[in-house]
C-alpha cells in the first residue's frame, strides 16, 4: 500500500482549518494513521516530498510508523527536510531518490520576553536537538557529535551525503563522487512555515458548529418521516 508524506506537516487541528481555507499542499498525523489503519498490517511505502514543518508532528508521525506492524519503506522523491526526515526515521528502511536531498538542521523557535526566558529557550532547543538526534541514531552511520555538528550548518544534502552519515539507507539511481565535502548549495533554505490566525481557527469551529447543526436537523428530520411512515403503516 502507499501512503504519501507531501507538503508541509502540520498538527492535526491545523491541518483541518488550513484545508478548510483552501489549502491543500499539507500533511499531518491523522492522514498517515488513517492510511496505515487501512493498510491494516500489509507492507506500506510512504512517499515524501516534504519540506517538513511542526517537529511534534513529524515526531509523531516517526512514532506511528515505528509501531506499525507491518512492513514500512520511506521513498524519498525529491526532499525530506526538517521534521519529514525526522518522521522518516519511523520507517524500517528509507530510500532516496538519486536526485532528492535531505535537509537536516537545529530546531527554531521564537520568544518574547526577558533575558531570562530567552535563555531558558536556548535551553529548551539544546533538549530538543537532543531529541532529534535520537531519531537520526535509529540508523545513523556517524556519533551523535558528528549528527549534532551536521544540523548546525544547516545544509541541504545530496543522496551520497545522506547514505555517508546514515540518514537513509539506500540511493535509488546512478551516482557519482561527491566533489569537496559534498554539501549541496542550498543554506538556511527552509520553507517559511505558515500558521493559522486566530481568526481563521473561529471561523472554521464556526463552520465545523454549523455543519454539526444541520447534520443534527437532518437527523431529526429523518427520524420524524421514519415515525410517520410507520404510523400510516398501521392505519
Amino acid at each position: 500500500m502507499e501512503l504519501y508524506l507531501n507538503g508541509t506537516i502540520y498538527d492535526n487541528e491545523s491541518a483541518e482549518v488550513l484545508r478548510y481555507f483552501g489549502f491543500s499542499d499539507l500533511c499531518c498525523p491523522a492522514d498517515i494513521e488513517a492510511g496505515l489503519k487501512k493498510a491494516g498490517g500489509e507492507d506500506v511505502t510512504v512517499y515524501i516530498n516534504s519540506p517538513g514543518g511542526d517537529l511534534l508532528a513529524g515526531m509523531q508521525i516517526y512514532s506511528m510508523l515505528r509501531a506499525y506492524k507491518g512492513g514500512t519503506t520511506a521513498r524519498i522523491q525529491s526532499m525530506a527536510a526538517s521534521a519529514a526526515s525526522v518522521a522518516m526515521q519511523g520507517c524500517r528502511r528509507v530510500i532516496c531518490e538519486a536526485p532528492a536531498l535531505v535537509c537536516i538542521h537545529d530546531p527554531t523557535m521564537a520568544t518574547d520576553g526577558t533575558a531570562a526566558e530567552h535563555r531558558h529557550t536556548a535551553r529548551q532547543l539544546e533538549n530538543v536537538k537532543e531529541a532529534i538526534i535520537n531519531a537520526y541514531m535509529v540508523r545513523a552511520k556517524k556519533s551523535r557529535e558528528e549528527i549534532a555538528a551536521l544540523m548546525s550548518r544547516d545544509i541541504w544534502m545530496p543522496a551520497q551525503m545522506a547514505l555517508e552519515y546514515g540518514i537513509i539507507d539506500e540511493i535509488d539511481g546512478e551516482v557519482g563522487e561527491l566533489s569537496g565535502d559534498g554539501v549541496a548549495t542550498f543554506v538556511n533554505a527552509r520553507t517559511p512555515f505558515l500558521l493559522p490566525t486566530a481568526k481563521m481557527v473561529e471561523e472554521y469551529r464556526q463552520h465545523v458548529a454549523a455543519e454539526k447543526k444541520a447534520m443534527e436537523e437532518k437527523d431529526r428530520q429523518k427520524r420524524r418521516m421514519l415515525a410517520l411512515l410507520e404510523l400510516y403503516s398501521k392505519i
